[in-house]
C-alpha cells in the first residue's frame, strides 16, 4: 500500500474526478456499473477462531503474536460464484459510459451481493442518464433506485436452469453488452 494510506488515495482520487466534468471528460451520457474480487490470500484458521472472527473478535491464538496478527486479514471474507469460492474483498465501480474513467467506487468484502452497493454509487449528476449493467443489478431495489433519479435501464437479463434465456432475450443482452462498450 502507498504512503497515503487506502484514506488519502480516496482523497486523491475525489479531487481528480472534481476536475474531470470541466475537462470535458466525463459526459454524462450514461453510466456502467459493475463488481470484481480483489482476492486475499487464504487464511488457515481453526474452526473455532473462525467463528471468533464472524463475532468480530480476535482469535488468543493470532493477537499474542503480532507477526500471525499481521498476515491474518480479518476483514476479508469467502464466497462462491458459479462454484468456485473467492476469499476477499469486491471492488463495486461505476464508469462513465463515454470515457469508460471510473466515476464512483467502494470497496466491500466478497460476500455482499453486487447490487447491495449501487445506492451509494450515484449522484445527482446520474438523473435522466442510462444505465448499463448485468443481470446481478435487477430487483425491486435496482427498481426503485433507477425511478428515483429517472434513469434508463439497460440491464441484461437472467436466465436459470428452469427458465433459459430465449433467442430474442440472448440477442437483446448482446445489443445492451455492445452498446455500453460503444458509447
Amino acid at each position: 500500500m502507498s504512503r497515503l494510506g487506502v484514506d488519502g488515495m480516496v482523497g486523491v482520487f475525489e479531487l481528480f474526478n472534481e476536475q474531470l466534468p470541466s475537462q470535458g471528460l466525463i459526459a454524462s451520457f450514461g453510466k456502467i456499473i459493475g463488481a470484481s474480487f480483489i482476492e486475499a490470500s487464504k487464511q488457515r484458521n481453526r474452526s473455532y477462531e473462525n467463528e471468533q472472527i464472524k463475532r468480530g473478535e480476535v482469535p488468543e491464538r493470532i493477537a499474542k503474536r503480532s507477526s500471525r496478527a499481521r498476515r491474518k486479514d480479518l476483514d476479508a471474507s469467502w464466497t462462491q460464484k458459479n462454484h468456485v469460492s473467492y476469499f476477499g474483498y469486491k471492488n463495486h465501480v461505476k464508469v462513465d459510459a463515454a470515457s469508460k474513467l471510473i466515476d464512483t467506487f467502494t470497496l466491500t468484502h466478497a460476500a455482499i451481493h453486487d447490487s447491495q452497493p449501487v445506492g451509494g454509487l450515484r449522484h445527482e449528476s446520474d438523473r435522466e442518464t442510462v444505465l448499463w449493467a448485468d443481470s446481478t443489478d435487477v430487483g425491486p431495489f435496482i427498481a426503485a433506485l433507477l425511478k428515483g433519479f429517472a434513469m434508463l435501464a439497460n440491464i441484461c437479463e437472467k436466465g436459470t436452469a428452469i427458465r433459459p434465456l430465449s433467442r430474442e432475450q440472448k440477442r437483446a443482452n448482446k445489443e445492451k453488452s455492445l452498446a455500453s462498450e460503444i458509447s
